[in-house]
């Protein structure tokens, strides 16, 4: 199976830890092609050997395969986003390319100096020339992405598409905190927190005996982020769609599972206490943040769009490509 982006991710965080430049490489030979580009043995046992590390050794011969199938299908999607961008005239701007040096400046710092840089490159078998490549393609996917489907590209979704994306992954909720946390994010100990739980539980008795919800939201509440110009909601989607503005697992959970309307038990986060009602979605919402929602859609759009294009890219394996094993693979990255 394809694992893409959040893998690829994974994969440059230990491209950027673990490499360097200034240090020379051996040629070395063609383990597959991509369209026109050849990959050599070394890079396909670089990204092989990246991808061993997330795969359990008790797998054994399983184990090695999906090392094998992942570190080839993160080549073949890297090379394939880098054509179509090339074929469309994508490119990095004197502020990104200036950005990918002040990256590789900062890696050097922050692995103690260039002789630490390079000793780190020498234990991981990485490449100059490769670091420089997936931190490029790091921006290219990005910038594709956002050329192809941000309003006004070639592929914005349709206003009925984002209609469904919208009902479909969001939801508008108000809710009911009784913090366990000072204003710094301390916890108050135990004492403090059982009697938040006694205001919580009397709250969340008078609601059910009929109390309206919103109007205790406005007396009781203790989350300052809920105020009249919010009226008092927040809308959102799930962290997997939008993990920069994710709530917390415990809250997102509760509120995708009520239907419109319903109230939940009490709720326990990392912040508190929680009575959360489910209300319908904040049109309002959708019209002022149309471009984040975009933003968003547009992820999950441009993995599917991705796949059809490697599940369409011509690729040719060489006997090179067959040999190398978890076994042999040091070999191949001069270790």
């Amino acid at each position: 199976m394809f694992r893409f982006r959040a893998v690829f991710l994974l994969l440059l965080s230990a491209v950027i830890l673990l490499s360097s430049f200034g240090c020379a490489v051996k040629s070395s030979p063609v383990a597959m092609t991509v369209g026109d580009n050849r990959i050599s043995a070394r890079e396909y046992a670089y990204f092989l050997q990246l991808n061993a590390s997330y795969v359990d050794p008790e797998q054994g011969d399983d184990g090695e395969a999906s090392a094998k199938e992942s570190a080839t299908s993160q080549i073949i999607l890297m090379y394939t986003v880098l054509d179509k961008a090339s074929e469309l005239g994508i490119t990095l701007t004197k502020e990104e390319e200036q950005q990918l040096k002040e990256n590789k400046k900062q890696n050097i710092e922050s692995a103690g100096g260039m002789a630490a840089y390079e000793k780190a490159l020498k234990q991981s078998g990485m490449t100059d020339s490769l670091f420089d490549k997936v931190n490029r393609y790091s921006f290219i996917y990005d910038k594709l992405s956002k050329v192809l489907f941000s309003e006004g590209g070639p592929n914005e979704p349709k206003e009925d598409e984002i209609r469904v994306f919208f009902d479909k992954n969001y939801v508008t909720v108000s809710h009911i905190l009784k913090k366990t946390v000072d204003s710094d994010g301390n916890p108050i100990g135990e004492e403090a927190s059982a009697k938040k739980r006694a205001e919580a539980d009397a709250l969340l008795s008078k609601i059910r005996g009929g109390k309206d919800f919103m109007s205790v939201v406005k007396t009781e509440n203790e989350d300052t982020g809920l105020t009249p110009e919010n009226n008092y909601t927040y809308t959102f989607t799930y962290s997997a769609l939008d993990p920069e503005n994710a709530m917390v697992p415990e809250f997102e959970e509760a509120a995708f599972a009520l239907d419109v309307g319903g109230v939940s038990g009490i709720v326990e986060t990392q912040y508190g206490y929680h009575i959360i009602k489910r209300l319908p979605l904040d049109e309002a919402y959708l019209a002022g943040h149309k471009s984040s929602i975009l933003s968003v859609m547009s992820d999950g759009l441009f993995e599917k769009l991705t796949k059809s294009w490697v599940s369409g890219a011509k690729v040719t394996y060489t006997d090179e490509y067959k040999n190398i094993t978890l076994k042999n693979v040091n070999t191949y990255l001069g270790k």
